[in-house]
């Protein structure tokens, strides 16, 4: 065989080898929950050139097999009946929010948002978001279409970004101190009487299942509930928190926020704690609402004067 020969046969096996342990790869990956389209734009890169641009340096390393969490168990709960969620993709259009190695969180809060919309739709639940695209929303918008629905609650999805790239986690909002307006359309939807204090502590309690529930499904560090006065929290007339998902300043949160198979992992978490509120309050419609009924009038003859004193003007 002569040595042309020789060398085009060699070239041809190196090259179906390198097609085969791109197949393998893209397999593996894609039963890991990553897309082929993600899984080829990071693989491309290292297998068709040794020296990496100054581009492929700084994009986001693929994360190892030990990095991420199997997207299997658990499986969600039984639905409760028909109830509509309004989901709310952080930031979006002019309004980029915050950054870090290489992700913006306007357009992944929106992924993470339409992994959500998936989830809960797959439960039964009817959905409906402040945005689907690109889309410029003015705070007020963003309640204004919570609002205007009925039977409904509302989940926030942002995030999260700091100064020390350590710092990592799950955090869940809420805020219990609504608006006046909010106030009096939440004693309307209750029937309570006017002056009769009325205490509603169920976005407090939604953050908490929806936080105790996302850390279980991802086991992301915990960061709590916590209660801030967040613009969509204070002015949403139904139940409403604000998830801040994970660090975009944090190199391995960074690493699984753009996997599809982690981002189902936040919304399955999310939706899990959706779900177990809502069958809290389809036991009890007013689970989290607290109405304290005006004192009834003292019966008559009850309170007497005693004998010597002629009004109770007299008494010291």
């Amino acid at each position: 065989m002569s040595e042309p020969t020789f060398s085009r046969l060699r070239a041809l096996a190196a090259c179906l080898l390198l097609g085969f342990f791109g197949f393998c790869m893209v397999n593996i990956l894609q039963d890991r929950g990553v897309h082929a389209d993600e899984t080829l734009a990071r693989l491309l890169p290292n297998l068709l050139s040794t020296a990496p641009s100054v581009s492929d340096q700084t994009s986001i390393r693929k994360p190892s097999q030990t990095d991420l969490l199997r997207n299997n168990d658990p499986l969600p709960p039984p639905p409760p009946p028909e109830r509509l969620i309004i989901v709310d993709a952080g930031h979006g259009g002019m309004d980029g929010g915050t950054q870090g190695n290489g992700l913006l969180e306007k357009e992944w809060s929106l992924q993470i948002a339409k992994a959500l919309q998936e989830d809960l739709v797959q439960r039964g639940f009817k959905v409906r978001m402040t945005r689907d695209g690109d889309d410029t929303l003015e705070l007020s918008d963003r309640t204004d279409i919570a609002n205007e629905q009925t039977n409904h609650l509302l989940v926030s999805i942002h995030l999260n970004y700091s100064a020390d790239p350590s710092v990592s986690g799950i955090e869940t909002f809420y805020w219990l101190r609504q608006s006046l307006t909010v106030q009096k359309e939440v004693r309307k939807q209750f029937a309570a009487q006017a002056g009769a204090p009325i205490t509603d502590v169920r976005s407090e309690l939604l953050a908490q299942f929806v936080q105790e529930s996302v850390i279980e499904v991802t086991g992301a560090n915990d960061r709590s509930k916590k209660e801030q006065s967040f613009y969509v929290l204070r002015n949403s007339i139904a139940p409403a928190v604000l998830v801040e998902c994970g660090f975009v300043s944090n190199q391995q949160e960074a690493e699984h926020i753009v996997t599809s198979g982690y981002r189902k992992r936040l919304a399955r978490g999310i939706a899990n704690g959706i779900t177990t509120f809502l069958n809290e309050v389809q036991g009890d419609p007013m689970y989290g609402v607290t109405i304290t009924p005006d004192l009834p009038a003292a019966p008559e003859g009850l309170v007497q004067v005693p004998n010597g004193f002629e009004s109770l003007s007299n008494i010291q």
